[in-house]
């Protein structure tokens, strides 16, 4: 993940989504190698962290490059919990990873960029469909113009007035999200209170 706030990247419809997600690891300064080494690096300011690489965070990843590409939010802790927003709002499928990286995301994107967030939310409750949907990011998907995919999904509407009912929407995500990332704390401060 690059500084907190790069130069913003919009990707060309006419692009491919080959050459899209291209200019997006050379904006992020990582590759397909993410998908594949065992350890994952998340920078946090001066400091590095290393979480391993689970084959849950393998099978979603490529997807979730593939948004970044699609709305052009940048590979940046900021652009990060935008994406969080849009694909709780979207949906993540059948992949669990997504679910909870992306609720934890969504939690700090409201603390930190709550507008920002709700807006990312509410663009992806108003897709047609999730890219999540996709079982893998294949050759025929990369070889797709960036237009036609965002197209597909629904991506190319106005997402202007937020709702009463979406922005009710976004705080039922947040209160979930609240709930099942806290809920494992809560349980140990309780088993250790009593035992």
């Amino acid at each position: 993940m690059t500084s907190m706030h790069p130069p913003v990247t919009r990707y060309s419809g006419k692009l491919t989504l080959r050459e899209g997600r291209e200019r997006y690891f050379e904006v992020g300064g990582f590759g397909t190698e993410t998908y594949t080494d065992r350890w994952v690096k998340l920078p946090l300011g001066p400091l590095h962290f290393y979480l391993p690489n689970l084959g849950a965070r393998r099978a979603c990843v490529p997807l979730h490059d593939v948004d970044h590409v699609l709305t052009s939010y940048a590979p940046t802790w900021q652009g990060e919990f935008q994406i969080s927003g849009f694909e709780i709002g979207a949906g993540c499928g059948g992949y669990w990873f997504g679910w909870m990286v992306n609720s934890q995301g969504l939690l700090g994107g409201t603390l930190l960029w709550p507008r920002g967030t709700l807006r990312a939310f509410v663009r992806g409750r108003r897709c047609a469909a999730s890219i999540y949907d996709r079982e893998r990011v294949d050759e025929a998907m990369l070889d797709t113009r960036i237009s036609e995919l965002r197209a597909r999904i629904g991506l190319d509407h106005d997402i202007s007035p937020v709702m009463w009912s979406e922005r009710r929407a976004f705080a039922s995500a947040v209160a979930l999200s609240l709930i099942v990332n806290t809920s494992p704390l809560l349980a140990a401060a309780l088993w250790w209170t009593l035992r």
